[in-house]
């Protein structure tokens, strides 16, 4: 497995925090739990990496089948997790 090099204008420091969407995919050791309001009133709960892109696959119709027939979606609450399997594991809670 090869490991490329950062691009020089990003920070060689691990300690170095950059704002998300500064970061790169590989950087983005947050993930999220999510309630989106549906457009009849119904609610989805999820789980992700990036937010502002899942909102956005469920009003493009690019989410859960469940939201596909139910949009626009409105972000309703949002809650960071240090790791991924524990915003899966609260999604899971909240169904």
């Amino acid at each position: 497995m090869s490991v490329s090099k950062p691009p020089p204008s990003y920070p060689q420091s691990p300690n170095t925090v950059l704002p998300r969407a500064h970061r790169r995919p590989d950087d983005l050791d947050m993930a999220w739990a999510y309630i989106v309001r549906c457009s009849d009133g119904s609610y989805y709960v999820g789980s992700t990496v990036d937010l502002e892109r899942r909102v956005s696959e469920h009003n493009l119709g690019l989410g859960a089948v469940y939201t596909r027939k139910r949009r626009p979606v409105t972000l309703m609450w949002s809650g960071e997790f240090d790791r991924v399997d524990e915003a899966f594991a609260f999604e899971k809670q909240v169904q």
